[in-house]
């Protein structure tokens, strides 16, 4: 991805469906399913789970430190940046449910209203590789209740081992931090990131 200098896979199991590759110069988008459901050889996936990858290049955004990092969850905790991670144009339906961070990782569970067939509540997590900021997704398919055939504690397992399997494959990457262990959003006194800017630049990704 971006012309080579990135590199996304997913974890054992699931397999990238070409016909959702999105690429250019702003970014790229691949969407991951269960192999074996793509009619693809491959082991068996952990657990049923649509899988989202996308990256943008940072464009000289000081992103790949821990002040970046805590700037980047501080927008997300704020109206615009809900609005941000919506898959549609407006935040309305969005519920940011946990946002946890550590040095070089943020890691969101959130509901969205505006998710077709997927599940509501979703994973996100957001990171830099290669230089290039990702963000990759985590959802289980909607049930007939509207609830998702995927457990929370399953999903953030999923979505762990998605962020360890793009770092393993960036060798530049940066040696993952700890696992967040709880709710810890942003509040540090760093300063305010222009929040239009962002929310255009985080855009892209989705």
């Amino acid at each position: 991805m971006l012309g080579g200098t990135v590199a996304l896979t997913a974890p054992r199991g699931y397999c990238p469906d070409e016909s959702t590759l999105r690429e250019g110069p702003t970014g790229a988008f691949v969407l991951y399913g269960p192999c074996r459901g793509l009619g693809k050889p491959g082991p068996r996936a952990q657990m049923p789970a649509v899988l989202t990858a996308a990256v943008a290049p940072t464009g000289g955004a000081p992103l790949a430190s821990a002040e970046g990092i805590a700037a980047l969850a501080e927008f997300l905790s704020t109206e615009r940046g809900k609005s941000a991670l919506s898959r549609t144009d407006s935040g309305a339906e969005v519920e940011v449910q946990s946002l946890q961070t550590t040095s070089d990782l943020i890691l969101v569970r959130a509901r969205d209203g505006a998710t077709g067939d997927l599940a509501p509540d979703y994973w996100r997590a957001i990171f830099v590789a290669a230089d290039a900021l990702v963000t990759v997704t985590v959802s289980g398919t909607r049930t007939p209740d509207s609830t998702s055939d995927l457990s929370p504690a399953d999903g953030r397992a999923l979505i762990i081992d998605f962020v360890a399997a793009i770092r393993a494959a960036n060798t530049a990457a940066p040696a993952p931090a700890t696992t967040p262990a709880g709710d810890t959003t942003a509040t540090t006194d760093l300063p305010q990131p222009e929040a239009k800017g962002l929310a255009l630049f985080f855009k892209r990704l989705l």
